[in-house]
């Protein structure tokens, strides 16, 4: 059987606070991010978490806007 859905290596996955250190924001502004639907994320019941290689070409998109 074979699915549409993108496999997502699970070590590759950040938590809120590893992409606030990443970026170097505060959670606030991430959260907006996400709430605006502006950042690509994956919801696992109550918790959120951010494809590594998502963010990488989420942020090529928009260096320089």
């Amino acid at each position: 059987m074979t699915t549409n859905r993108k496999s997502v290596d699970l070590d590759d996955l950040l938590t809120p606070d590893e992409l606030c250190e990443l970026f170097k924001v505060k959670r606030c502004w991430l959260y907006r991010q996400v709430r605006e639907r502006n950042i690509p994320c994956v919801h696992l019941g109550k918790y959120l978490r951010f494809s590594r290689a998502e963010v990488e070409r989420w942020l090529a998109q928009h260096q320089g806007n």
